[in-house]
């Protein structure tokens, strides 16, 4: 099934992202998520995206009895991190999420610094259709 969004993610991206630095502590990053009632961290140095910290990252380091005063963020980072620029179609951006198996990604300029991020949950609110290319065709195939 082929369906165009039209819609660029710098139309509805986060523009205020919250963000950690690579030598701040688990317990550091836990505290920003909590403040800022937020399910991912990205990673940032010199404004450029360098990782990503999610509650499933922090949870796995707790589940691994990591210490969270000492252990630094870049050690439970996801990185390399997956970014697009703000005139990325959001069909597009789904069908990235959906073959890398991510639910957000930061939003970049041209010098590749921070300007925003997207969601799963910001698409699909603003186009349910993008739903089925996020889940594939299994959840179609499920019903």
């Amino acid at each position: 099934m082929k369906m165009s969004v039209g819609i660029p993610v710098g139309e509805i991206m986060v523009r205020e992202v919250v963000t950690t630095t690579p030598d701040e502590s688990i317990a550091g990053a836990i505290k920003k998520l909590v403040a800022a009632d937020v399910g991912t961290l990205v990673v940032i140095e010199n404004s450029k995206p360098v990782g990503i910290v999610t509650r499933g990252d922090i949870l796995r380091a707790i589940a691994n009895n990591l210490d969270l005063n000492t252990t630094k963020v870049s050690d439970i980072m996801t990185s390399p991190v997956i970014t697009a620029k703000p005139d990325v179609d959001m069909e597009d951006i789904a069908k990235i999420m959906r073959d890398n198996r991510v639910k957000r990604i930061p939003i970049v300029d041209d010098q590749g610094n921070l300007v925003g991020i997207i969601s799963e949950t910001d698409m699909i609110r603003v186009a349910p259709a993008v739903y089925e290319i996020i889940k594939g065709e299994d959840v179609l195939r499920r019903r």
